[in-house]
C-alpha cells in the first residue's frame, strides 16, 4: 500500500471492553484526511486473577480475523490499567534510566512492594523539571507485545488515557489554572492544571450519579490537595455513550470540551470512541 494511503487501527483498552477504529488515511494539500473502515465494540468478562487476560485474547482473534492487516496500531490503555505520580525533576539524573529508576522509587513511596512488578514511563518536557510519572503492569505491556508478534502485527505505540486525552484537549486551557476531569467507564481521572500544566493527579472510581456528585468531588479534592487557589473553572471530557449532564452550580464553571475531530470523520464522530478515533 502507498505510503500516501495506509490503514490504521486504534484500540482503546478497557477493563471489560475493547473500542476498535479501523480508518484509512490519506495525504491530502490540508493535511491527512480519513475515512472510517468501522468501529466495534467488543465485551467479555473481567478474569478474577488477571484482569487484562481476556481483554487481550479478544484483541488476538479479532486480529486474526482481519483480511487485511493493519499498517500503524495503536493501543490507548484506560486509567483503570494505570497509576500517576508528578515527580520532582533532579537535574542530577542524566539517565533515561536514572529517571526511570527515581520514578519507580516514588511510586514505591506510594504503593509499596507492588510498584516492583510495574512499567514505568514518564513524560518530562526539559531535564530537572517535574513530570508525570505512569506505571502499568508489566505483564499486561509483556502480554500486548507478545500477542501482537504472534499474529505478524507490530505494534507502533501504547499510550496512557490521560495523556492521550490532555493532548487532544490542551487547547481549550492553554495557560489556565483549572480542574481537566476525564470520565471514563466508572472512572474519574482528576488533574489540576497550573497555568495549563497536569500539577496533581488522581484517578477515583464513581458511580451513575457521578455527574450530580462532581463540584462536591472537585471540592473535595481541592482541599485534600491542598491547593491555594480561587479559580473555578472545570474542563470535563467524557467518553462514554451516556449522554452527559453538565450540573448546575453557582460558584464553578464548568465546560464541556471535545477534541478536534479529524478530516473526513466529522460525519463518523461519536464520543465514546473519540479517543480512538482523534488525535
Amino acid at each position: 500500500m502507498s505510503l500516501l494511503l495506509r490503514e490504521e487501527l486504534r484500540v482503546v483498552f478497557c477493563r471489560d471492553q475493547l473500542q476498535l477504529v479501523r480508518l484509512a488515511s490519506k495525504l491530502t494539500l490540508k493535511g491527512r484526511a480519513y475515512s472510517l473502515l468501522e468501529k466495534k465494540n467488543i465485551s467479555f468478562e473481567v478474569d478474577a486473577e488477571i484482569p487484562w487476560k481476556n481483554a487481550i485474547e479478544k484483541l488476538e482473534s479479532f486480529l486474526l480475523e482481519m483480511e487485511i492487516k493493519p499498517e500503524v496500531t495503536s493501543v490507548v490503555l484506560a486509567n483503570h490499567f494505570l497509576r500517576y505520580a508528578i515527580v520532582e525533576g533532579d537535574k542530577a539524573l542524566k539517565s533515561g534510566a536514572e529517571q526511570i529508576a527515581f520514578a519507580t522509587h516514588r511510586f514505591s513511596q506510594l504503593y509499596g512492594e507492588n510498584a516492583n512488578s510495574w512499567e514505568v514511563r514518564m513524560d518530562q518536557e526539559y531535564a530537572g523539571a517535574p513530570f508525570i510519572a505512569t506505571a502499568v503492569d508489566r505483564g499486561l505491556i509483556t502480554g500486548l507485545r507478545e500477542m501482537f508478534k504472534s499474529v505478524n502485527l507490530k505494534l507502533d505505540s501504547i499510550q496512557p488515557c490521560l495523556m492521550k486525552a490532555y493532548n487532544l484537549a490542551q487547547s481549550a486551557f492553554v495557560n489556565k489554572n483549572a480542574w481537566f476531569v476525564m470520565f471514563e467507564h466508572g472512572n474519574l481521572c482528576l488533574a489540576w492544571l497550573s497555568a495549563g500544566c497536569i500539577n496533581t493527579v488522581r484517578t477515583i472510581k464513581v458511580g451513575a450519579d457521578w455527574q450530580e456528585k462532581l463540584t462536591e468531588i472537585i471540592d473535595r479534592e481541592t482541599y485534600l490537595s491542598e491547593l491555594d487557589t480561587n479559580t473555578k473553572e472545570i474542563f470535563l471530557m467524557s467518553f462514554d455513550d451516556k449522554k452527559v449532564n453538565i450540573p448546575s452550580s453557582g460558584q464553578w464553571k464548568i465546560f464541556k470540551i471535545n477534541p478536534e475531530i479529524p478530516l473526513g470523520l466529522f460525519k463518523h464522530y461519536d464520543e465514546r470512541y473519540a479517543l480512538a478515533m482523534c488525535g
